[in-house]
């Protein structure tokens, strides 16, 4: 007969959390390609731009979340490396310790998941905007990108209005980041209709 085993507590302090990058994709049939597929203005969604992110407090809201996450782009900013903090929508219900990021690009939302990677940050508050670094002992926010069948359920849900006007965004957003648009970010065509409006 095999004697029971008894669990041993491990202090938290003796082995620190760790934060692993994490691209989600659930399962596909058939072979997986290589890369996503272009984007282009009949795009269903824009592709590699979502990321879900865990460990948030429940009593914050979309302006504090949305202040939080953009400091992942103040060194890629500077830089010019990027136009704008990327964060087109915090999609969060109160009372959740989860929510999803709509990004602009893929590119912010590589920059955003690796910022976090790079500095585990506790969200303690519900207002707190900047966060605090790990102490070992509470979950630091952790994100993943999404994509695959995941990516394409949560587009799903989204009105179609909404979908085509993040395709034209990040189509914009991807044209501006490659020094194509203006000092602003916006194409022409977007500077003429706000012209057009006033």
């Amino acid at each position: 007969d095999a004697e029971p085993s008894i669990p041993i507590p491990i202090p938290a302090t003796e082995y620190p959390i760790k934060p692993t990058v994490k691209i989600a994709e659930a399962p596909r049939e058939g072979p997986i390609p290589e890369k996503s597929p272009k984007l282009d203005l009949s795009s269903p969604y824009p592709y590699n731009s979502l990321v879900f992110v865990r460990n948030i407090h429940p009593e914050t809201n979309k302006t504090t979340l949305r202040k939080l996450f953009s400091t992942a782009f103040a060194s890629s900013l500077a830089r010019s490396e990027i136009n704008g903090d990327g964060i087109d929508y915090v999609d969060f219900a109160k009372g959740m310790d989860s929510c999803h990021l709509r990004l602009a690009t893929p590119q912010h939302a590589h920059i955003l998941v690796e910022h976090f990677i790079a500095h585990p940050t506790i969200h303690s508050r519900g207002l707190d905007e900047v966060g605090s670094p790990t102490d070992g002992k509470s979950q630091p926010v952790s994100m993943e990108i999404v994509t695959g069948k995941r990516e394409e359920l949560y587009w799903e849900k989204v009105p179609e209005k909404i979908r085509r006007q993040a395709v034209q965004k990040a189509l914009s957003s991807a044209t501006a980041n490659l020094g194509t648009g203006n000092e602003d970010g916006r194409h022409d065509d977007t500077m003429k209709r706000k012209r057009q409006r006033r």
